[in-house]
């Protein structure tokens, strides 16, 4: 404080304050001028956007049948949910039998004891899908992971 004091008695000193305290009024000012500015644009923006959503989910007027048969036609959902869909396998040529045979050649050879039990439980679960007419989209994936498991397995075993 004393070294201030001793500053302002020369004649640079006083102006040399003034002018920092001057330079910081103007700085604050334009602080509060840009924070309004960007509240502002932000409101701004978001009125814009509001506007955009609206108009996008609105339906065309009512003589426009033909875009409004074919908005109404996709946002309808489908009759049949997705796990009611039943796919055939040996329609789209999978063959089951080749991987049973895998499985048995896999079972014969010298497996560590979480292989074999691995194994076994593919082993039911292929028979389990094999007796099934049609299967539905998770129990297509389910036999997906199996054939890539014993995928993994074979090649583990050079089998």
């Amino acid at each position: 404080m004393r070294y201030l004091w001793e500053l302002m008695e020369g004649g640079w000193g006083r102006r040399a304050v003034l002018l920092v305290a001057l330079f910081s009024i103007v700085g604050l000012c334009a602080a509060v001028v840009c924070a309004a500015a960007s509240a502002r644009k932000r409101k701004r923006l978001e009125r814009e956007r509001q506007a955009e959503r609206e108009r996008q989910f609105t339906l065309p007027d009512r003589e426009n049948t033909f875009i409004r048969d074919r908005l109404n036609t996709t946002l309808r959902p489908s009759s049949k949910p997705r796990s009611a869909i039943l796919y055939f396998v040996e329609k789209e040529g999978v063959r089951l039998e080749y991987s049973r045979a895998l499985l048995t050649r896999l079972k014969r050879a010298k497996l560590a004891v979480g292989d074999r039990l691995e194994t076994e439980e593919m082993s039911k679960k292929l028979t389990e899908l094999m007796l099934k007419d049609g299967l539905t989209g998770k129990e297509l994936r389910e036999l997906n992971e199996l054939f890539s498991s014993l995928l993994k397995m074979s090649a583990k075993y050079s089998v």
